[in-house]
């Protein structure tokens, strides 16, 4: 059973200063793929198309390795997620010829999450000062997360004086009583403990947590696709996961526990066949929809028999019925993004643009599926000032790595990144040396 909402463990990322070069690690831990960048951001005499860029990014290592033991993100098998991310970051760093200590990780694992919260504080004195913003803050994000959670991202809304003026920075501003709006992106401890821990046993320190959508939506999304409203769809092999970009910031998080693996295995079951066979089905052939005046025929597709000295055969299908088992399932996966978003308060406030991301979004007609179920516009997730990832790469692969290194340029504004005041137990237990960290974990969670 775990006793605290907080971890042994305390994020280190700073926001990178301006005028230096640095090197930055990413680690994306999917249940499909782990991918690692090493990364060089070198500062930008001035800013480029990206509002929130202050640092050009030259990729010195990019390596991708299949995943193993992690399943909808989360670590179901310490040793093989272990093996896994090692093979990743050994391949980086044998391209970058560098080894590196510590990374950021992406993660949609621990069933993300949106909270809000309002907090409010009467002002000692009339203007309102830098402590009264910090207090504010820290009491809200104290009392705000259930003790089974951690928040990985925390941002502001807005703020109001005296119940009457809503203000973006209320700093210098005058007034009796300052009030919070606040949004918070949370997953599960049990959760990231594991994750932390399986990257911890890789010998790399972990910086800090990004959660997938949230870093897609700061690769591909533009200033006025952040101020009028967006949503972006990170789909995975496991898991769904989508974010609401309104006014300049994240509003809306959550994840569906469905993605591009039961697509595939919706193919095996119809079609009987192995897995594999059936995703190499799907990728080849397969689009999510079919229209009636399209002209109906047979593809074939080359299965593995394991019958020696035939280690082929041909499987033939009809391209309608091969199409419909995909439609039915990616529709389904888009009305439960769709029920999520009317149930948090978007019924007719749906995002006019959506972006989709992640190697599912690769799949065939993907973007008419979910024009008609969502009644919005998808865009193509082109990633913004990372011309060569999109050039050498795809960018919906890939979204998540480059928003990543956007958020450690702007690390300064997440108050999650901001640890919030400990007792003196606690205070121990976070100068504790990492074994003892390890035991107090399992000690805590079992």
């Amino acid at each position: 059973m775990i006793k605290s909402q907080q971890l042994a463990w305390y994020p280190s990322l700073k926001p990178i200063p301006t005028n230096r070069s640095s090197i930055l690690s990413i680690i994306d831990i999917g249940s499909s793929k782990i991918a690692c960048a090493i990364l060089k951001l070198k500062p930008l005499d001035e800013r480029g198309l990206h509002p929130l860029m202050t640092h050009d990014v030259e990729i010195l290592g990019l390596s991708v390795h299949k995943s193993e033991g992690v399943k909808a993100g989360h670590i179901t098998n310490v040793s093989a997620a272990k093996y896994a991310i090692q093979s990743a970051i050994a391949e980086a760093e044998k391209q970058a010829r560098m080894n590196i200590q510590k990374a950021l990780i992406v993660t949609t694992a621990g069933r993300i999450g949106s909270e809000t919260f309002a907090a409010s504080h009467t002002l000692s004195q009339f203007q309102i000062s830098a402590d009264d913003i910090d207090q504010l803050v820290v009491a809200g994000r104290r009392f705000s997360v259930e003790p089974t959670r951690l928040a990985l991202h925390a941002h502001t809304l807005g703020y109001q004086i005296d119940g009457a003026i809503s203000v973006d920075d209320p700093l210098g501003m005058v007034g009796e009583k300052l009030e919070l709006n606040m949004h918070l992106a949370t997953a599960d401890v049990v959760a990231m403990r594991n994750l932390i821990f399986a990257a911890e046993s890789s010998h790399i320190r972990v910086q800090g947590l990004v959660s997938a959508p949230f870093a897609s939506g700061l690769a591909t999304l533009t200033a006025e696709d952040h101020e009028h409203g967006a949503l972006v769809v990170d789909c995975g092999a496991d898991t769904t996961s989508f974010a609401v970009f309104k006014s300049g910031r994240m509003q809306y998080v959550s994840s569906v526990a469905v993605g591009g693996r039961n697509i595939t295995r919706d193919l095996s079951r119809v079609f009987t066949l192995d897995f594999e066979d059936a995703e190499r089905l799907k990728v080849i052939h397969g689009s999510a929809y079919f229209a009636a005046h399209e002209r109906d025929e047979l593809v074939t597709c080359k299965i593995e028999n394991g019958i020696e000295d035939q280690d082929t055969s041909d499987k033939s299908v009809y391209r309608s019925e091969l199409n419909q088992v995909i439609e039915a399932r990616v529709t389904e996966i888009f009305e439960l993004v769709r029920k999520s978003l009317n149930e948090a308060g978007f019924p007719k406030g749906m995002p006019a643009i959506t972006i989709l991301t992640g190697g599912a979004s690769r799949l065939t007609n993907i973007a008419d599926v979910v024009e008609r179920t969502l009644q919005t516009t998808v865009k193509s997730a082109d990633l913004i000032n990372f011309d060569k990832l999109t050039a050498e790469n795809n960018g919906a692969i890939f979204s998540a790595i480059a928003g990543a290194s956007v958020f450690a340029q702007q690390a300064g504004e997440d108050y999650a990144l901001d640890p919030l005041p400990m007792p003196e137990e606690e205070i121990k237990k976070a100068s504790e040396g990492y074994f003892a960290r390890v035991g107090r974990w399992l000690k805590e969670s079992f």
